[in-house]
Protein backbone atom coordinates (compact mmCIF):
# COMPACT_ATOMS: atom_id res chain seq x y z
CA UNK A 1 0.00 0.00 0.00
CA UNK A 2 1.24 3.50 -0.81
CA UNK A 3 1.06 5.93 2.09
CA UNK A 4 2.13 9.09 0.20
CA UNK A 5 -0.16 12.00 1.13
CA UNK A 6 -1.69 10.24 4.16
CA UNK A 7 -1.16 12.05 7.42
CA UNK A 8 0.82 10.49 10.26
CA UNK A 9 -1.53 9.86 13.25
CA UNK A 10 1.04 11.39 15.64
CA UNK A 11 2.38 14.58 13.99
CA UNK A 12 -0.30 15.07 11.33
CA UNK A 13 2.30 15.67 8.57
CA UNK A 14 1.53 13.88 5.28
CA UNK A 15 3.90 11.09 4.32
CA UNK A 16 6.35 11.73 1.48
CA UNK A 17 7.49 9.12 -1.00
CA UNK A 18 10.90 8.74 0.67
CA UNK A 19 9.81 8.95 4.32
CA UNK A 20 10.92 6.25 6.76
CA UNK A 21 7.51 4.70 7.54
CA UNK A 22 6.71 1.95 10.02
CA UNK A 23 3.42 0.05 10.12
CA UNK A 24 1.74 -1.42 13.18
CA UNK A 25 1.72 -5.23 12.73
CA UNK A 26 -1.65 -5.54 14.52
CA UNK A 27 -3.85 -2.93 12.86
CA UNK A 28 -1.75 -1.64 9.92
CA UNK A 29 -1.61 2.02 10.99
CA UNK A 30 1.39 3.84 9.43
CA UNK A 31 3.72 6.19 11.34
CA UNK A 32 6.92 8.13 10.82
CA UNK A 33 9.59 6.03 12.47
CA UNK A 34 10.61 8.77 14.89
CA UNK A 35 6.91 9.43 15.74
CA UNK A 36 6.35 5.76 16.51
CA UNK A 37 9.46 5.57 18.69
CA UNK A 38 8.42 8.76 20.47
CA UNK A 39 4.98 7.33 21.38
CA UNK A 40 6.34 3.86 22.12
CA UNK A 41 3.14 2.18 20.99
CA UNK A 42 0.37 2.29 18.41
CA UNK A 43 -2.25 4.97 19.04
CA UNK A 44 -4.97 2.44 18.17
CA UNK A 45 -3.77 -0.26 20.57
CA UNK A 46 -7.18 -0.35 22.26
CA UNK A 47 -8.65 -1.83 19.07
CA UNK A 48 -6.05 -4.58 18.70
CA UNK A 49 -7.51 -8.06 18.86
CA UNK A 50 -11.02 -6.87 18.02
CA UNK A 51 -10.78 -7.54 14.30
CA UNK A 52 -10.68 -3.80 13.53
CA UNK A 53 -8.00 -2.56 11.15
CA UNK A 54 -6.80 0.88 10.26
CA UNK A 55 -8.11 2.43 7.05
CA UNK A 56 -6.96 5.72 5.50
CA UNK A 57 -9.31 8.69 5.94
CA UNK A 58 -11.21 9.61 2.80
CA UNK A 59 -9.76 13.13 2.69
CA UNK A 60 -6.19 11.81 2.99
CA UNK A 61 -6.50 8.90 0.55
CA UNK A 62 -5.04 10.90 -2.31
CA UNK A 63 -1.77 12.77 -2.49
CA UNK A 64 -1.88 16.59 -2.52
CA UNK A 65 -2.22 18.17 -5.92
CA UNK A 66 1.01 19.21 -7.55
CA UNK A 67 -0.23 22.75 -8.27
CA UNK A 68 -0.74 23.32 -4.52
CA UNK A 69 2.81 22.39 -3.57
CA UNK A 70 6.30 23.84 -3.77
CA UNK A 71 9.19 21.46 -4.31
CA UNK A 72 12.27 22.26 -2.22
CA UNK A 73 15.21 22.92 -4.56
CA UNK A 74 17.62 21.35 -2.03
CA UNK A 75 16.06 18.10 -0.84
CA UNK A 76 12.98 17.66 -3.07
CA UNK A 77 10.39 17.76 -0.27
CA UNK A 78 6.85 18.77 -1.30
CA UNK A 79 5.72 21.76 0.77
CA UNK A 80 2.47 23.77 0.91
CA UNK A 81 2.27 26.56 -1.66
CA UNK A 82 2.37 29.27 1.02
CA UNK A 83 5.34 27.82 2.94
CA UNK A 84 8.40 30.02 3.33
CA UNK A 85 10.85 27.25 4.24
CA UNK A 86 11.20 23.55 3.61
CA UNK A 87 9.62 21.39 6.32
CA UNK A 88 12.56 18.96 6.14
CA UNK A 89 15.81 20.88 5.63
CA UNK A 90 14.69 24.45 6.40
CA UNK A 91 15.90 25.83 3.05
CA UNK A 92 14.22 28.95 1.69
CA UNK A 93 11.43 28.29 -0.82
CA UNK A 94 11.23 31.92 -1.90
CA UNK A 95 14.03 31.67 -4.49
CA UNK A 96 13.56 32.79 -8.09
CA UNK A 97 15.83 30.02 -9.35
CA UNK A 98 14.08 27.28 -7.38
CA UNK A 99 13.77 24.10 -9.40
CA UNK A 100 13.32 20.45 -8.53
CA UNK A 101 16.64 18.68 -8.00
CA UNK A 102 17.81 16.09 -10.47
CA UNK A 103 17.30 13.31 -7.96
CA UNK A 104 13.62 14.10 -7.34
CA UNK A 105 11.49 11.01 -7.43
CA UNK A 106 14.44 8.71 -6.83
CA UNK A 107 14.88 6.65 -3.72
CA UNK A 108 17.01 8.37 -1.07
CA UNK A 109 20.69 7.49 -1.20
CA UNK A 110 21.99 5.20 1.53
CA UNK A 111 25.66 4.41 1.88
CA UNK A 112 25.12 0.84 3.01
CA UNK A 113 28.13 -1.41 3.60
CA UNK A 114 28.92 -4.09 0.99
CA UNK A 115 26.74 -7.13 1.29
CA UNK A 116 24.01 -5.44 3.34
CA UNK A 117 20.44 -6.01 2.23
CA UNK A 118 17.49 -4.23 3.77
CA UNK A 119 15.00 -7.00 4.71
CA UNK A 120 12.12 -4.49 4.65
CA UNK A 121 12.89 -2.89 1.29
CA UNK A 122 10.00 -2.95 -1.24
CA UNK A 123 7.68 -4.57 1.29
CA UNK A 124 4.45 -3.33 2.77
CA UNK A 125 5.50 -3.99 6.35
CA UNK A 126 8.31 -2.18 8.13
CA UNK A 127 9.28 -3.41 11.56
CA UNK A 128 9.47 -0.54 14.08
CA UNK A 129 12.44 -2.24 15.67
CA UNK A 130 14.32 -2.99 12.48
CA UNK A 131 18.04 -2.28 12.82
CA UNK A 132 19.87 0.50 10.99
CA UNK A 133 22.81 -0.72 8.87
CA UNK A 134 26.05 -0.38 10.81
CA UNK A 135 28.24 2.63 9.98
CA UNK A 136 25.58 3.95 7.57
CA UNK A 137 25.86 7.76 7.73
CA UNK A 138 22.65 9.74 7.97
CA UNK A 139 22.13 12.47 5.39
CA UNK A 140 19.78 15.14 6.73
CA UNK A 141 19.04 16.28 3.20
CA UNK A 142 17.62 12.88 2.28
CA UNK A 143 15.35 11.98 5.16
CA UNK A 144 14.51 12.28 8.84
CA UNK A 145 16.71 10.52 11.33
CA UNK A 146 15.12 7.50 13.00
CA UNK A 147 16.60 8.75 16.25
CA UNK A 148 15.14 12.25 15.88
CA UNK A 149 13.81 13.63 19.15
CA UNK A 150 10.72 15.77 19.72
CA UNK A 151 10.13 18.50 17.12
CA UNK A 152 12.18 21.66 17.52
CA UNK A 153 10.00 24.45 19.01
CA UNK A 154 11.73 26.86 16.62
CA UNK A 155 10.97 24.75 13.52
CA UNK A 156 9.78 26.90 10.60
CA UNK A 157 7.34 24.23 9.46
CA UNK A 158 4.29 26.04 10.90
CA UNK A 159 5.15 29.51 9.54
CA UNK A 160 3.34 30.71 6.41
CA UNK A 161 4.14 33.77 4.31
CA UNK A 162 0.82 35.46 5.09
CA UNK A 163 0.88 34.66 8.81
CA UNK A 164 0.83 37.95 10.77
CA UNK A 165 3.54 38.56 13.32
CA UNK A 166 2.19 42.07 13.99
CA UNK A 167 -1.15 43.56 13.03
CA UNK A 168 0.35 45.17 9.94
CA UNK A 169 3.38 42.92 9.27
CA UNK A 170 3.47 39.36 7.96
CA UNK A 171 6.09 36.64 8.13
CA UNK A 172 6.80 37.10 4.43
CA UNK A 173 7.74 40.74 4.97
CA UNK A 174 10.02 39.81 7.87
CA UNK A 175 11.70 37.14 5.73
CA UNK A 176 12.30 39.60 2.87
CA UNK A 177 13.83 42.12 5.27
CA UNK A 178 15.98 39.70 7.32
CA UNK A 179 17.20 37.71 4.27
CA UNK A 180 20.27 35.95 5.73
CA UNK A 181 19.26 33.19 8.16
CA UNK A 182 15.62 34.32 8.02
CA UNK A 183 14.29 30.87 8.99
CA UNK A 184 16.04 31.08 12.37
CA UNK A 185 14.93 34.63 13.13
CA UNK A 186 11.34 34.01 12.02
CA UNK A 187 11.14 31.01 14.33
CA UNK A 188 12.64 32.99 17.23
CA UNK A 189 10.31 35.95 16.62
CA UNK A 190 7.17 33.79 16.49
CA UNK A 191 8.30 31.84 19.55
CA UNK A 192 8.70 35.09 21.45
CA UNK A 193 5.27 36.33 20.35
CA UNK A 194 3.55 33.10 21.36
CA UNK A 195 5.34 32.44 24.66
CA UNK A 196 6.61 35.93 25.60
CA UNK A 197 9.99 34.33 26.23
CA UNK A 198 13.24 35.45 24.67
CA UNK A 199 15.93 33.28 23.11
CA UNK A 200 19.60 33.78 24.00
CA UNK A 201 21.73 34.78 20.99
CA UNK A 202 25.26 33.39 21.15
CA UNK A 203 26.25 35.43 18.09
CA UNK A 204 25.21 38.66 19.79
CA UNK A 205 26.95 37.52 22.98
CA UNK A 206 30.27 36.76 21.28
CA UNK A 207 30.41 39.71 18.88
CA UNK A 208 28.23 42.26 20.73
CA UNK A 209 28.26 45.58 18.87
CA UNK A 210 29.87 44.03 15.81
CA UNK A 211 26.92 41.65 15.43
CA UNK A 212 24.48 44.54 15.67
CA UNK A 213 26.36 46.55 13.04
CA UNK A 214 26.42 43.45 10.84
CA UNK A 215 22.63 43.28 11.19
CA UNK A 216 22.39 47.01 10.28
CA UNK A 217 21.38 48.18 13.76
CA UNK A 218 23.80 51.04 13.36
CA UNK A 219 22.83 53.29 16.27
CA UNK A 220 22.99 50.83 19.16
CA UNK A 221 25.73 48.85 17.41
CA UNK A 222 27.96 51.94 17.24
CA UNK A 223 27.34 52.77 20.90
CA UNK A 224 28.16 49.26 22.14
CA UNK A 225 31.16 48.91 19.83
CA UNK A 226 32.53 52.26 21.04
CA UNK A 227 32.11 51.25 24.68
CA UNK A 228 33.83 47.90 24.13
CA UNK A 229 36.69 49.61 22.27
CA UNK A 230 37.15 52.24 25.02
CA UNK A 231 37.14 49.57 27.72
CA UNK A 232 39.68 47.51 25.79
CA UNK A 233 42.00 50.51 25.32
CA UNK A 234 41.74 51.41 29.02
CA UNK A 235 42.42 47.82 30.01
CA UNK A 236 45.48 47.58 27.75
CA UNK A 237 46.91 50.98 28.67
CA UNK A 238 46.52 50.57 32.43
CA UNK A 239 47.81 46.99 32.35
CA UNK A 240 50.98 47.88 30.44
CA UNK A 241 51.80 51.09 32.30
CA UNK A 242 50.50 50.62 35.85
CA UNK A 243 48.94 47.31 36.89
CA UNK A 244 51.56 44.88 35.58
CA UNK A 245 54.63 46.89 36.80
CA UNK A 246 52.95 47.42 40.17
CA UNK A 247 52.12 43.75 40.53
CA UNK A 248 55.68 42.76 39.61
CA UNK A 249 56.97 45.18 42.27
CA UNK A 250 54.71 43.60 44.90
CA UNK A 251 55.96 40.15 43.93
CA UNK A 252 59.55 41.30 44.37
CA UNK A 253 58.82 42.84 47.78
CA UNK A 254 57.18 39.60 48.91
CA UNK A 255 60.07 37.51 47.55
CA UNK A 256 57.78 35.62 45.19
CA UNK A 257 59.12 34.25 41.91
CA UNK A 258 57.16 35.14 38.78
CA UNK A 259 58.47 32.17 36.80
CA UNK A 260 56.17 29.68 38.57
CA UNK A 261 52.64 29.88 39.95
CA UNK A 262 52.80 31.18 43.54
CA UNK A 263 51.67 29.09 46.48
CA UNK A 264 48.86 30.04 48.84
CA UNK A 265 51.29 31.43 51.43
CA UNK A 266 53.03 33.55 48.80
CA UNK A 267 49.71 34.92 47.56
CA UNK A 268 48.80 35.91 51.12
CA UNK A 269 52.06 37.86 51.40
CA UNK A 270 51.27 39.73 48.19
CA UNK A 271 47.73 40.42 49.44
CA UNK A 272 49.07 41.92 52.67
CA UNK A 273 51.24 44.29 50.65
CA UNK A 274 48.22 45.30 48.54
CA UNK A 275 46.44 46.51 51.70
CA UNK A 276 49.39 48.82 52.38
CA UNK A 277 49.01 50.63 49.05
CA UNK A 278 47.30 54.01 48.70
CA UNK A 279 43.73 54.05 47.26
CA UNK A 280 44.93 55.36 43.88
CA UNK A 281 47.38 52.48 43.42
CA UNK A 282 44.76 49.94 44.47
CA UNK A 283 42.33 51.37 41.92
CA UNK A 284 44.92 51.17 39.14
CA UNK A 285 45.81 47.62 40.16
CA UNK A 286 42.22 46.40 39.81
CA UNK A 287 41.18 48.59 36.87
CA UNK A 288 41.86 45.84 34.26
CA UNK A 289 39.68 43.41 36.21
CA UNK A 290 36.94 46.03 36.49
CA UNK A 291 36.97 46.70 32.74
CA UNK A 292 36.76 42.97 32.02
CA UNK A 293 33.71 42.66 34.28
CA UNK A 294 32.02 45.58 32.51
CA UNK A 295 32.78 44.04 29.11
CA UNK A 296 31.34 40.71 30.27
CA UNK A 297 28.20 42.51 31.45
CA UNK A 298 27.79 44.20 28.06
CA UNK A 299 28.23 40.85 26.29
CA UNK A 300 25.60 39.21 28.50
CA UNK A 301 23.20 42.07 27.80
CA UNK A 302 23.73 41.65 24.04
CA UNK A 303 23.19 37.91 24.30
CA UNK A 304 19.89 38.18 26.16
CA UNK A 305 18.56 41.30 24.40
CA UNK A 306 20.03 40.81 20.91
CA UNK A 307 17.09 39.01 19.30
CA UNK A 308 14.58 41.31 21.00
CA UNK A 309 16.43 44.40 19.77
CA UNK A 310 16.67 42.97 16.26
CA UNK A 311 12.96 42.17 16.23
CA UNK A 312 12.17 45.75 17.20
CA UNK A 313 14.56 46.99 14.52
CA UNK A 314 12.86 44.84 11.86
CA UNK A 315 9.35 45.90 12.82
CA UNK A 316 10.16 49.63 12.99
CA UNK A 317 12.10 49.53 9.72
CA UNK A 318 9.37 47.64 7.85
CA UNK A 319 6.69 50.05 9.04
CA UNK A 320 8.81 53.02 7.97
CA UNK A 321 9.54 51.51 4.55
CA UNK A 322 5.88 50.61 4.04
CA UNK A 323 4.89 54.19 4.77
CA UNK A 324 7.58 55.64 2.49
CA UNK A 325 6.88 53.22 -0.39
CA UNK A 326 3.13 52.79 -1.03
CA UNK A 327 3.76 51.05 -4.37
CA UNK A 328 4.29 47.29 -3.93
CA UNK A 329 7.24 47.00 -6.33
CA UNK A 330 9.09 49.89 -4.70
CA UNK A 331 8.28 48.50 -1.26
CA UNK A 332 9.77 45.07 -2.09
CA UNK A 333 12.87 46.75 -3.50
CA UNK A 334 13.22 48.86 -0.34
CA UNK A 335 12.99 45.76 1.84
CA UNK A 336 15.82 44.12 -0.10
CA UNK A 337 18.05 47.21 -0.02
CA UNK A 338 17.51 48.22 3.61
CA UNK A 339 17.37 44.71 5.07
CA UNK A 340 19.87 41.87 5.09
CA UNK A 341 23.37 42.26 6.49
CA UNK A 342 26.39 44.52 5.97
CA UNK A 343 29.23 42.15 5.13
CA UNK A 344 31.76 44.85 4.21
CA UNK A 345 31.32 46.55 7.57
CA UNK A 346 31.77 43.23 9.35
CA UNK A 347 35.07 42.61 7.54
CA UNK A 348 36.23 46.15 8.34
CA UNK A 349 35.45 45.63 12.03
CA UNK A 350 37.34 42.33 12.01
CA UNK A 351 40.43 44.01 10.55
CA UNK A 352 40.24 46.90 13.03
CA UNK A 353 39.82 44.49 15.92
CA UNK A 354 42.88 42.50 14.84
CA UNK A 355 44.95 45.69 14.63
CA UNK A 356 43.86 46.87 18.08
CA UNK A 357 44.52 43.48 19.67
CA UNK A 358 47.99 42.96 18.21
CA UNK A 359 49.14 46.60 18.21
CA UNK A 360 50.35 46.53 21.87
CA UNK A 361 52.76 43.71 21.01
CA UNK A 362 54.85 46.16 18.96
CA UNK A 363 55.42 48.37 22.03
CA UNK A 364 56.56 45.62 24.39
Amino acid sequence: MKYTGIKCPVCGIPFQADDDIVVCPDCGAPYHRHCYEKEGKCLFSDTHGTGTYWTPPAEDSAAPKKDSEIVCPVCGRNNPSDALFCSRCGSSLNRPDAAPPSHQGQAPFRNDPPGYRNPYQNSGYQNPGSPIPPNAPFDSAQGDSPYQSAPNPFSPITIRADEPIEDDITAGEIAKFVQNNSSYFLSVFFHKKRTNRGHFSFSAFLFSGGWMLYRKMYRIGTIITAWMAVLFVINTFVSLNYSSPLLMKLYEQAGVSTSVYPSYEELMKVTELVYLLDPGSIFLLFTPLLTLLIQAGIMMYCGFAGNRLYYRHCVESIRRLKKENPIAAEYDKALQENGGVNVSLALCLLICYSIIVYLPNFFL
